[in-house]
């Protein structure tokens, strides 16, 4: 079961006022320890979620960029299918095929 800062919080509230309530140093002392741990451990859970979504935004930065990428290559190998001329002899000289073969300039 994974545990959330807020789970971790209330753990350590607890401790605090487990350690307010106690009449021992040493109960104390390691209630505070205790409480002083799930607060690192709340801490802790907000900084990966903070950073899961910070690479969740580059993930989905990276993505839109690989598929605009993708979409103009496509689109320019259409565009260039659609530019081209048929040659005299059946050649694809691509673009301006006819100045290729009939030596024009």
């Amino acid at each position: 079961m994974t545990q959330t800062s807020d789970y971790y919080d209330a753990r350590a509230d607890e401790a605090e006022a487990a350690a307010g309530r106690a009449d021992l140093d040493n109960v104390r002392d390691r209630e505070m320890r205790s409480a002083a741990v799930f607060r690192m451990l709340a801490d802790n859970v907000r900084k990966i979620h903070i950073a899961r979504a910070k690479a969740e935004v580059v993930r989905q930065e990276r993505r839109a960029a690989e598929t605009e990428k993708a979409v103009r290559a496509r689109w320019e190998a259409e565009h260039e299918a659609s530019t081209r001329s048929p040659s005299i002899d059946g050649e694809d000289y691509g673009a301006g095929s006819c100045k290729a073969v009939c030596n024009e300039e």
